[in-house]
C-alpha cells in the first residue's frame, strides 16, 4: 500500500457508467488501485460534481471527458487529471484512448471478408470517437470503390433522455427501410446498434439476411438486447484504465508526463447473430459454407473435400469463391476455424493445443502460425487482451 503522509491516495473517477466501455474501464483502474491501496470514489462525469470535488480533495482525477464544459472545470483542480477519451485533442490533459480510425478499418475489413457489397454508418456526428470511426469505415470502402450511406442521431447519456425525439427515430426508421439490401452497418457504438436492432426487430427488416449489424465497445448487456443479438469490436478498455491508473500514479508521485496521447489497438470483432452470414447469393457458396460449418474439426479438411462434396471441380470453386468472397476456399476455412478458436480463447481455460485440435488444425503449431497471421497476435496474447490479465 502506497501512503502520502501516512493516508493512502484517493482517486475519484469522473465515468458516465452507463457505458459499458466506462465500466469496463473501472476494472482496469481497480486493478492498478489494488497493487496500490488507493482510495477509489466514483461520480458522474458532468461539471455539476464541482462542489462535490472540491469537498473531495481527490490525489488524482481519470475522467471520461466528452465535452468542454467538464474540461474546463477539470483544469482548475488542484491536482492531476489522466483522460479515458481522446474527444478533445486540444485538451491539457494526458489522455489514453482506443485508436478509433483502426476501428473503422478493422470494420470494413471484417464486413468485405463476409462477401458484402453495399454499405452504411450510423452514429453521432458530432463526438469525436463517432467522426473517427465514419470516416476511416467510408474511406477504406471508398478505395475499394464503394460508397456508404449515412444517417446520424446523437445519443442522449444522461437526462434529459427525450432530446432523442420520436420525430428522429422516426427519420431514421425510414433510412434504414430505405437502403438497398442486404447491408452491412457499423455502428458507432453499441446503443446506436441496440436502436437499429430494435428498428428492425420491430419493422420487420431481418437481421442478419438483409441487415447486418456492427456496434463498438462489447457491452455485453446492450447487445444482448439485440434481437438476434448484436455483433461488436472489443475494445481493450479494460487496459485502457490499468494504463491510464499508471500515468495518473507517476503524476501523483510527482513526475512530468506531459502531454501523453496514446492510442490502444481494438481487439477483434466479437461475432454473435447479428452479422452470421456470408453475404452471398450464391447457392454453391452457400452450400459450401454449411459444409465447412457442420466440418471445422475434421484434420486435414481442404478443398478437395469441399468440392468432391458438392460435384464440382477444384478450378470451378476456387473462382466462384474468389468472385463471391474475394477470398480462397482455404481462406474461408481458415476464417471460420479462427472464429471459432476465438470465442474458445475468450470463454474457456482450454489449452491451445485443445483448442487446436477442436477447431480442425493438425498441431498448435499451424493453429499459432494461422492465428497470427489473421489476427496480429499469438493466441495466447489473444486470451490474456481479452481477459484482461495485468
Amino acid at each position: 500500500m502506497t501512503l502520502v503522509n501516512g493516508k493512502q491516495r484517493r482517486v475519484t473517477l469522473l465515468l458516465n457508467l452507463q457505458i459499458g466501455y466506462c465500466r469496463r474501464i473501472v476494472t482496469g483502474v481497480a486493478a492498478h488501485a489494488e497493487r496500490k491501496g488507493w482510495l477509489l470514489e466514483e461520480m458522474p462525469a458532468i461539471p455539476g460534481v464541482r462542489e462535490r470535488l472540491k469537498r473531495s480533495q481527490p490525489d488524482g482525477v481519470i475522467a471520461h471527458i466528452l465535452d468542454e464544459p467538464l474540461a474546463e472545470m477539470l483544469q482548475n483542480l488542484k491536482c492531476p487529471v489522466v483522460s479515458v477519451s481522446s474527444n478533445l485533442p486540444e485538451a491539457p490533459f494526458p489522455s489514453i484512448d482506443v485508436d478509433h480510425r483502426a476501428i473503422g478499418r478493422m470494420a470494413a475489413e471484417y464486413f468485405l471478408d463476409l462477401g458484402h457489397s453495399q454499405f452504411a454508418f450510423f452514429g453521432s456526428a458530432t463526438a469525436g470517437f463517432s467522426v473517427a470511426r465514419e470516416e476511416t469505415f467510408v474511406g477504406t470502402l471508398g478505395d475499394r470503390g464503394f460508397v456508404v450511406e449515412r444517417n446520424h442521431a446523437e445519443y442522449v447519456l444522461r437526462p434529459p433522455y427525450d432530446e432523442y425525439s420520436r420525430a428522429s427515430e422516426d427519420r431514421t426508421r425510414r433510412w434504414l427501410k430505405s437502403l438497398p439490401k442486404p447491408v452491412a452497418i457499423l455502428c458507432s457504438n453499441d446503443e446506436h446498434a441496440r436502436l437499429l436492432s430494435f428498428l428492425c426487430q420491430s419493422g420487420g427488416v431481418p437481421v442478419p439476411e438483409d441487415v447486418a449489424l456492427l456496434g463498438v465497445d462489447n457491452d455485453l448487456t446492450i447487445c444482448a438486447l439485440g434481437s438476434p443479438p448484436i455483433s461488436s469490436i472489443d475494445n481493450p478498455a479494460e487496459e485502457v484504465g490499468f494504463q491510464a491508473a499508471g500515468i495518473l500514479s507517476q503524476m501523483m508521485a510527482g513526475q512530468k508526463v506531459g502531454r501523453v496521447v496514446a492510442s490502444i489497438q481494438p481487439v477483434h470483432v466479437v461475432e454473435l447473430p447479428s452479422t452470421d452470414r456470408f453475404a452471398v447469393d450464391d447457392a454453391l457458396v452457400q452450400k459450401a459454407i454449411a459444409f465447412l460449418k457442420r466440418n471445422l474439426r475434421e484434420v486435414g479438411m481442404g478443398v478437395v473435400d469441399v468440392s468432391e462434396y458438392l460435384g464440382v471441380s477444384r478450378r470451378s470453386l476456387e473462382r466462384v469463391f474468389s468472385s463471391a468472397l474475394g477470398m480462397t476456399v482455404l481462406g474461408a476455412i481458415h476464417r471460420l476455424r479462427i472464429r471459432s478458436a476465438k470465442s474458445l480463447l475468450s470463454n474457456t481455460d482450454l489449452s491451445t493445443a485443445t483448442i487446436a485440435a477442436e477447431c480442425g488444425f493438425s498441431n498448435h503449431r499451424r493453429f499459432g502460425i494461422v492465428f497470427k497471421e489473421q489476427m496480429r497476435m499469438t493466441p495466447s496474447q489473444f486470451r490474456r487482451l481479452v481477459r484482461f490479465e495485468s
